[in-house]
């Protein structure tokens, strides 16, 4: 297995972070060469996540930095971006969270719930823990 070497972003917990880490992100996906299908399903589980924290983490989330982190590993045939994300928000697990189903139609639709649905089906696997006072996130992508 090979690691490439881990990138890394610190943003304030704010929607100017969040643009910031979206064009920090859009650079990487050019060097590391990565698919159109899978730029846009990390982007939106990116996005997801940070506004979570950022609607849902509380003070502490508000007052504090969060960091980013990407990194590719290869091994064979197959190349795996991790993406991790960590905040001193309030502790949240999204593996035990069971998120609602989508709607059927427009008629069903309901503003928010769905984030953790969404970064659940666009990401390959999710890890959590949340040590030294901190939420870390890890998504996976195969590409």
């Amino acid at each position: 297995m090979q690691i490439h070497s881990l990138e890394k972003i610190n943003i304030e917990a704010n929607l100017s972070g969040i643009g910031k880490a979206n064009d920090w992100l859009s650079g990487l996906f050019e060097r590391y060469h990565v698919p159109l299908k899978k730029q846009a399903a990390i982007d939106h589980c990116l996005d997801e996540v940070l506004m979570n924290i950022l609607m849902h983490g509380g003070e502490n989330a508000k007052d504090s930095i969060i960091t980013v982190c990407f990194n590719v590993k290869t091994a064979a045939d197959v190349k795996e971006i991790l993406l991790s994300i960590m905040d001193s928000g309030i502790p949240f697990n999204p593996l035990q969270f069971t998120p609602k189903p989508l709607p059927k139609s427009l008629d069903e639709v309901v503003p928010g719930g769905l984030g953790v649905g969404i970064i659940q089906r666009m990401s390959d696997r999710l890890d959590y823990e949340f040590e030294e006072g901190q939420n870390v996130l890890t998504l996976s992508f195969i590409i």
